[in-house]
């Protein structure tokens, strides 16, 4: 090991450039190429790794390498050059969706899927309680949840449940604020630190879309020491290899498929299908077996 490093937490990415939270506080860092270029193995930094550190007072420090990851959220390229790291290391992953549009669980499904995947806790922040007709969006939200799944619905405007949300994100522990754009995570920031640390924008009126104010990941740290990175929203979610996470969002369609007849039944067309039959009694939404159907072929690559 080089003498004088340090370990250091990745807290912004730029071109070729990284901003570090050391323990002297933030500074800007670049890749020591040989130890990352024209390397197979080498494991390029994303926004909550944790790297060591060649500190440089006059300049920008060096990054020697990349620590073992405990864990990433990660989503397939849109372009399906390699999947995209979204956030390394996190804890827990704070899953927003505003109650001022209407809800779409199919994408919902997508984040708590990946969540799991990449080993932390999700949690739904159900947004802008305030809004009118917040009350039965949220009833209408909340009835569409997987059972193991918890949720806050706060607001930035009146205050509520933002003590609550508070007490969930620990000193030391790196939490992830995900959700389409427009759903309030700069604004979400902004209360938990206690300062407009982020820009906020406006939602279009004709189609509910936010404003991308967040062009990049970025990590904060809460006045308790929790880490907290603020994210863009995400119009592309695609699945990667799945392992096991599929059946924790969907418990219920897995506790029906292991009475099929059949151990490799796809819910289409096989006799003996129980998940197809719960569908037909009404004990089962068709919309929730097409979301469950779609990341399951997705995560399978096919």
């Amino acid at each position: 090991m080089q003498k004088n490093t340090t370990v250091a937490r990745v807290s912004s990415a730029y071109r070729g450039r990284y901003e570090v939270l050391a323990e002297n506080g933030r500074c800007f860092a670049r890749l020591k190429a040989a130890a990352f270029y024209n390397r197979e193995d080498a494991l390029f930094p994303a926004v909550g790794d944790l790297v060591r550190l060649q500190p440089n007072d006059g300049g920008d420090s060096l990054i020697l390498e990349t620590l073992p990851r405990r864990g990433a959220f990660v989503r397939a390229d849109p372009w399906n050059v390699r999947p995209q790291v979204v956030a390394a290391n996190v804890d827990l992953v704070l899953v927003t969706r505003p109650l001022d549009r209407d809800f779409f669980p199919a994408m919902l499904d997508r984040y708590l899927v990946l969540a799991r995947e990449s080993g932390a806790s999700a949690l739904v922040v159900f947004t802008k309680r305030d809004a009118p007709g917040a009350e039965t969006e949220l009833l209408r939200a909340r009835d569409a949840l997987p059972e193991n799944v918890e949720s806050l619905a706060v607001s930035t405007v009146t205050g509520e449940n933002l003590p609550a949300l508070r007490e969930r994100l620990l000193p030391g522990q790196l939490a992830a604020l995900l959700g389409p754009s427009g759903a309030g995570k700069s604004s979400l920031l902004n209360a938990l630190l206690g300062e407009e640390a982020m820009a906020t924008g406006a939602v279009r009126a004709r189609d509910g879309r936010g404003r991308h104010t967040t062009v990049r990941r970025q990590l904060f740290v809460l006045p308790n020491g929790a880490f907290l990175m603020d994210t863009p929203g995400m119009r592309e979610l695609g699945m990667t290899a799945l392992s096991g996470s599929l059946g924790e969002i969907f418990p219920d369609i897995e506790a029906l498929a292991a009475q099929c007849r059949f151990s490799d039944c796809t819910h289409t067309r096989e006799p003996g299908c129980t998940v197809r039959e719960a569908v037909e009694s009404g004990a089962l939404d068709p919309k929730r077996l097409k979301s469950y159907r779609t990341l399951r072929r997705e995560g399978r690559g096919r």
